[in-house]
């Protein structure tokens, strides 16, 4: 990956999160997250297209049973909780506790 190349991703991942309202912002977020989580994978593991289609918990456990530093793992599971919060409740609100996890 390119420096110009790696520079328009974060500009893409900044712009996902500066949305005009929370949703977006979670979901475009959560989105560009999963897409790095499955770059990972798709790097370390040998065959990833033998891989069945995983939730994106599996792909938490299995990045970091394959290297993945597990430092990143409860952060990851923040994302996902806080996406899972508004994929199923429409006026849910990013509140200081649930940042704060």
């Amino acid at each position: 990956m390119t420096a110009s190349t790696k520079s328009g991703l974060d500009s893409r991942f900044a712009e996902a999160l500066q949305g005009e309202d929370e949703l977006g912002v979670v979901v475009r977020g959560h989105i560009h997250i999963e897409s790095k989580l499955n770059t990972y994978i798709a790097t370390v593991v040998p065959h990833p297209k033998e891989l069945p289609n995983l939730r994106y918990y599996q792909k938490i456990e299995l990045a970091c049973a394959m290297g993945l530093s597990l430092v990143h793992a409860p952060l990851l599971k923040a994302v996902g909780d806080v996406r899972n919060a508004f994929a199923h409740n429409p006026e849910a609100q990013i509140t200081s506790q649930s940042a704060a996890k």
